[in-house]
């Protein structure tokens, strides 16, 4: 969600001229990574889901965006949301059964999800997890994009190897409304965490 100022700014904007305007940063940021996310991801789906949920962040303030949205998760983080919630299960109880939506993103996912418990659970989404996260470079594609220079780095104004980029990219990520998780996933491989926290 932009915060108060970037919002008033897009906001005073003709409402024509900044939709296309949000229309073709969104184009572009999806048509730069379909390469590397087609293949579970639509494209024209993601397009449209994006162009959409920030209009609706600006025209009426409302996040129009589910919590979860699988659909529309890059190959390399399909199992991310999945994980993340078995880890919450897991410390809540750690001698939990199967976690009671296991069946629900057993569907959603095609998959079976093997283990009589969370921790059995765990352990292997960990796994496809991170195998999934072993492809530094695809990883890199899906959070930067595959044209060089990335929109990223120019908006932040540096490249993600400099050694200021993550207090650049903090003084940048001020524009939006409690926006910190960039700065788990926009940071060089070689410095990213090997799962999500």
């Amino acid at each position: 969600m932009p915060a108060r100022m970037l919002a008033g700014s897009l906001r005073a904007m003709d409402t024509r001229l900044r939709n296309c305007a949000l229309a073709h940063a969104v184009d572009a940021a999806v048509t730069s990574r379909a390469p590397v996310i087609a293949s579970g991801v639509s494209t024209a789906a993601l397009a449209g889901h994006v162009a959409a949920a920030m209009r609706a962040a600006l025209d009426s303030q409302h996040w129009l965006c589910d919590r979860e949205e699988p659909q529309y998760l890059a190959p390399c983080y399909r199992w991310a949301v999945v994980l993340d919630s078995l880890k919450t299960y897991h410390r809540e109880d750690g001698s939990a059964g199967r976690h009671p939506r296991s069946a629900e993103w057993e569907a959603t996912r095609h998959q079976a999800i093997p283990g009589g418990t969370c921790a059995s659970q765990l352990g292997a989404v960990q796994g496809w997890h991170d195998a999934d996260q072993r492809d530094h470079a695809l990883v890199s594609k899906v959070a930067y994009g595959t044209r060089p220079p990335t929109a990223i780095e120019q908006a932040v104004g540096a490249r993600a190897t400099d050694h200021d980029w993550e207090q650049r990219l903090a003084d940048q990520l001020t524009a939006f409304r409690s926006c910190r998780w960039p700065l788990d996933y926009l940071r060089p491989a070689s410095t990213k965490p090997n799962t999500r926290a």
